[in-house]
């Protein structure tokens, strides 16, 4: 559902474009938040001042205030081990962030994610205040959504929050796949989340990528696409600009190539721009062919733009995923006694733009788990289907005992397929051999193969007590 800003809200500030950005959060001050990412409308304040364009690396601290609009999303990070993600049209006020670890934020409405990661020696308590709950965690994953009525939904994917309803009382301990309702003037519902519906929507399938390339040191991605006339290919820069926006917005770091770079980059004979190692961990490049027939004059003329696109590792250029998108287009007749009216271009434009998304698109499921199996450090869990969400859930928790001194994260799901990324020590082989010793008859197989390993459930077993 798009949410909007309120008429008030929205009438009080001019809204102004922040850059594409990226910051590592290092060295962040204990008693303050750090705006790391940020693309679209993403605006901030400062006290009682107005709300101008955030900036990355810019610092919030109580009394101050974040806010996206449509198509924008932001994150900050506060200290080293907590992480807000804000969905579009979300507002938010910084309340407090002391250096006890005690960590406060009013969301007013939107989306926000929040992920407090395990910390050795320091501990966390994490509230989000909505105009009908407070949510309170330590340690854990899990998102709030505000509607415009003050409404509140309290998700937990992983830990323990305690959600407090408007009218005070005691706290309601969510526990991990159930959410929290709260309607103005009503009480708290506690129910399961429907997880392949939860898993469809955009802002948890975002936050899903991120949360996996946190998981294997964000690696980022260079966008270098080129476009092929006449056998000479030339590089596309607006379209890999585009493709860098459509994969940002699904999670992924993604820069596109500049044109100061091209001194050093070189073409190979499918018209993908080769460039120097280390602008990136990955490259995705790839040629664009524009195909129209010869102009009749009076009459429209339909084309077909197409990218044939691939990822490359920048170490060895050894392949990790491809991809193929087509898109058609017609070009408007031009006008009377020969004089061209600049809609052919538009036209290509405009259909170049489309496929940059299509290519995001089609790309992002088997890019994310390509790139899993790709890091040295990370193991991917592939299930076959036909597991009960008790099943799931039993697996969850075996993964996460057999990597004890590691991670489990859930990975996007895609044409209903359910998978883990693990980080840690062990090997593939060991962590099947330890599946099959702990899951016993719950599970009928654990097999490895590179850096995969696939688990299949026993029909109708129960899971381990």
């Amino acid at each position: 559902m798009t949410r909007r800003l309120s008429p008030l809200l929205a009438g009080a500030v001019a809204l102004a474009l922040c850059q594409v950005a990226f910051e590592q959060p290092s060295q962040l001050a204990a008693t303050s938040a750090r705006v790391i990412e940020c693309y679209g409308d993403v605006q901030t304040r400062h006290s009682a001042g107005g709300y101008k364009a955030a900036k990355v690396g810019e610092t919030l601290v109580p009394t101050d205030g974040i806010k996206t609009g449509a198509n924008s999303r932001a994150q900050l990070a506060v200290g080293s081990n907590q992480y807000v993600r804000m969905d579009q049209n979300t507002q938010l006020l910084i309340t407090q962030v002391q250096q006890s670890g005690v960590t406060t934020l009013q969301t007013i409405i939107g989306g926000v994610w929040v992920t407090i990661q395990k910390a050795v020696g320091a501990p966390t308590k994490f509230d989000v205040q909505t105009p009908s709950v407070t949510a309170g965690a330590r340690g854990t994953i899990f998102r709030c959504d505000v509607q415009e009525d003050g409404g509140t939904d309290v998700y937990v994917y992983e830990g323990e929050v305690d959600v407090t309803g408007e009218g005070g009382g005691e706290p309601v301990r969510v526990m991990p796949d159930r959410f929290a309702r709260a309607r103005r003037g009503a009480g708290l519902a506690v129910a399961d989340i429907n997880l392949d519906e939860d898993e469809r929507h955009d802002f948890v399938r975002y936050n899903r990528h991120c949360e996996t390339l946190m998981g294997v040191g964000n690696p980022k991605v260079l966008v270098a696409l080129s476009v092929v006339e006449d056998a000479r290919p030339q590089a596309a820069i607006a379209t890999s600009d585009r493709l860098v926006q459509a994969l940002r917005q699904l999670g992924y770091i993604a820069v596109p190539i500049k044109p100061d770079q091209l001194r050093d980059a070189t073409f190979d004979n499918q018209g993908a721009l080769k460039v120097k190692p280390k602008l990136a961990d990955y490259y995705l490049v790839g040629a664009i062919r524009v195909q129209a027939p010869r102009a009749v004059p009076g009459r429209p003329t339909a084309g077909t733009a197409t990218i044939r696109a691939r990822l490359v590792a920048a170490d060895d250029s050894h392949v990790v995923s491809t991809a193929q998108a087509e898109r058609k287009f017609t070009v408007p007749p031009k006008k009377p006694f020969g004089l061209p009216n600049g809609q052919s271009q538009q036209a290509i434009h405009k259909a170049l733009e489309a496929i940059g998304d299509d290519v995001a698109r089609q790309m992002a499921p088997q890019l994310m788990a390509d790139i899993v199996v790709d890091r040295p450090s990370a193991i991917r869990v592939d299930v076959a289907a036909g597991g009960d969400p008790r099943q799931i859930r039993a697996l969850k928790d075996l993964l996460a005992e057999a990597m004890a001194r590691g991670r489990v994260t859930p990975l996007p799901r895609f044409d209903g397929g359910i998978s883990f990324l693990l980080t840690g020590e062990m090997q593939p082989a060991d962590l099947a051999r330890e599946l099959q010793a702990r899951g016993g008859a719950f599970l009928q197989s654990a097999q490895a193969q590179g850096r995969v390993v696939r688990v299949s459930f026993r029909p109708g077993a129960a899971p381990p007590q």
